[in-house]
């Protein structure tokens, strides 16, 4: 898909993945097809997986904080809905913000 997107007489700038394994095989395409990473496209992956700060370009991201994620959601689980002896609770907000992290695969553009 993103070989086709890329052979486009106008092809995008950028790529937003939902997963790393996307995001690296934009990054191949891209490296197939002589295009430069972030000065001819941008990449921004998701989830923030430990290697984006190994490979070359490192990989701007979202950090969705999964593991924080998981930490409320157990917290949840065991001191709300066990504790009160069934799934009681019918309406419950939490909100962790994400964050942006902004590394070499991705630049300003400067129009």
């Amino acid at each position: 898909m993103a070989s086709d997107l890329l052979s486009l007489k106008e092809p995008p700038d950028a790529f937003l993945t939902v997963s790393y394994n996307q995001a690296l095989g934009i990054l191949k395409v891209a490296e197939l097809k002589g295009i430069k990473v972030p000065e001819q496209l941008g990449i921004f992956g998701f989830a923030n997986e430990a290697f984006a700060n190994i490979i070359t370009p490192t990989l701007s991201s979202v950090n969705q904080k999964s593991k924080e994620l998981g930490q409320h959601a157990a917290k949840i689980y065991f001191d709300v809905i066990l504790k009160n002896k069934g799934p009681q609770l019918t309406n419950y907000e939490e909100i962790i913000k994400s964050e942006v992290i902004i590394r070499e695969s991705t630049k300003k553009r400067k129009d």
